[in-house]
């Protein structure tokens, strides 16, 4: 179909009240919209990336937790406190037996999950870090 012809069609159509017009000829297919352009397609947007969720040290055995080395000691860690793997994060005691608890690699204290003497649960998250 030349262009004289696609003209043609195009003159025709817009004197018509038609909505569209498709119209083949040799291979060739000339299709006429009536209205606005069309839309483009919606832009799409990437998500936000997941935050990473804190990473946190759970509770091995059932036992009474101890946030000190001993009564009246600081600590062993604080919200805030930068700490590396194997770093003492609290103790755990099960029968008379203080099990130490250690950060399983580094980052930073997010939240302290326990109260200092207080009973834990197999499991139960204890320290969450960064």
């Amino acid at each position: 179909m030349d262009i004289s012809k696609i003209r043609s069609l195009i003159e025709i159509f817009g004197q018509s009240r038609l909505a569209e017009l498709v119209v083949s000829e040799e291979g060739t297919t000339v299709r006429i919209l009536r209205g606005e352009a069309a839309p483009e397609a919606p832009a799409t947007v990437a998500p936000p990336p997941p935050k990473e969720a804190p990473h946190s040290i759970r509770a091995p055995m059932f036992g009474i937790v101890h946030a000190t080395p001993n009564p009246g000691a600081a600590p062993f860690v604080s919200p805030g406190d930068k700490v590396e793997p194997g770093q003492p994060l609290c103790v755990i005691e099960a029968m008379k037996v203080f099990s130490v608890i250690a950060a399983d690699r580094a980052g930073t204290i997010a939240r302290i999950l326990f109260e200092d003497g207080a009973e834990v649960d197999v499991d139960q998250p204890l320290v969450e870090y960064a």
